[in-house]
């Protein structure tokens, strides 16, 4: 006898699909076997309308992006503009493709520029007047300052004779006045008139004089504060110590108080 719990069940029969011709569905009912609601018909359009909206955010987004693209590449093409006309002799730039971004212009290198010749200085002594030259020559004395190394400047002064060009002032060989002039030229002069409202303070160039053309140029010196008697008698009191030098001043500066 047949056992009732292993019956074997007959086969499903095969469905006819010549017979169904929608054999399969885009009904989502009808795919997952659930009914279709009201629910679900109500959502397709909300889909619809999300599709919808997203489709027009990527064209705004598209949009602005190809504005900003044409704002930069028109930036581009100003600045490169504006820096080709600050170049002289620069060739003209291009006109840029709007496709393809700006094209450069090509490079020339700027013609070198000429550096002007350096002015030569005038020589201050062409400048001064009559008055001047006598003021000078026949000035009672002279404030001579020197570069000291250690820091102030040495002042010493002294007698001074002019001669329409240098400044002559007489000096022993081993003093620090030599020293410091032989260590730095650079020199002041604080030069006296007849009166103490007139003076002239000058900048210069200092050189030494030494041997036999000291000695003329000492009593060049002398022939000024002394007789032509006293002259000669002067001059062997301050040869005897052998180390006569003269102290010469080109001016380079003046600054006048003439009263």
């Amino acid at each position: 006898m047949t056992d009732p719990g292993l019956t074997e069940r007959p086969a499903d029969p095969a469905p006819d699909r010549a017979a169904s011709p929608t054999a399969i569905s885009t009904d989502p009912a009808q795919v997952t076997g659930a009914p279709r609601t009201e629910a679900a018909a109500d959502r397709a359009p909300d889909r619809r309308a999300y599709l919808r909206h997203l489709t027009g955010d990527a064209v705004s987004t598209a949009g602005r992006l190809a504005g900003f693209t044409s704002i930069i590449r028109q930036t581009v093409v100003g600045v490169g503009a504006a820096a080709v006309r600050g170049l002289e002799g620069s060739a003209e730039m291009e006109t840029p493709d709007a496709s393809f971004g700006v094209s450069p212009a090509p490079a020339v290198a700027p013609a070198p520029a000429v550096a002007p010749a350096p002015a030569t200085p005038r020589d201050p002594v062409q400048a001064l007047t009559s008055v001047q030259h006598e003021f000078l020559a026949g000035a009672s004395g002279a404030t001579m300052a020197v570069n000291d190394p250690s820091g102030p400047p040495h002042l010493t002064d002294s007698m001074v004779h002019w001669d329409g060009t240098l400044l002559r002032l007489p000096a022993q060989l081993f003093t620090a006045r030599a020293t410091n002039v032989d260590r730095d030229p650079r020199v002041s002069l604080l030069v006296h008139g007849a009166s103490p409202e007139s003076w002239v303070a000058i900048t210069g160039t200092a050189s030494l004089v030494h041997g036999d053309q000291a000695g003329i140029e000492t009593r060049l010196i002398l022939a000024k504060y002394v007789t032509e008697d006293e002259l000669e008698r002067r001059w062997a009191e301050l040869a005897a110590d052998g180390d006569r030098i003269v102290i010469q001043v080109r001016p380079t500066r003046f600054v006048w108080r003439l009263a």
